[in-house]
């Protein structure tokens, strides 16, 4: 469960549920599913579904794809550092986006 914003020419703001199912298929690949729901706050009368996989590769490679309900979403992510993760997503399948995360 959590809460996110995020739509491009806009704000929203939305509360979410997902079920992840992973699997290790072998020492080097990976593979993760998730299903679950999404609505906007206020307006929790109209639910959006979701659904998500992604594939890893020696635990530091993974392409994913995601959908919100609404839009697809698709990205790749490298962890080149134990502290360091890179992420580049296409927002829509139409806008480029860089996430930079830095583990302590």
């Amino acid at each position: 469960m959590g809460t996110g914003s995020v739509q491009t020419g806009g704000s929203d703001q939305s509360i979410y549920a997902q079920f992840i199912k992973s699997w290790e298929i072998s020492e080097t690949f990976g593979l993760r599913l998730s299903t679950g729901a999404a609505a906007l706050v206020p307006d929790f009368d109209e639910i959006y579904g979701q659904a998500g996989i992604t594939t890893s590769f020696y635990e530091r490679y993974a392409v994913f794809a995601n959908y919100d309900g609404k839009s697809f979403h698709e990205g790749i992510s490298w962890i080149p550092l134990n502290w360091l993760t890179l992420s580049f997503l296409m927002v829509e399948t139409e806008f480029l986006a860089i996430s930079i995360v830095l583990k302590r």
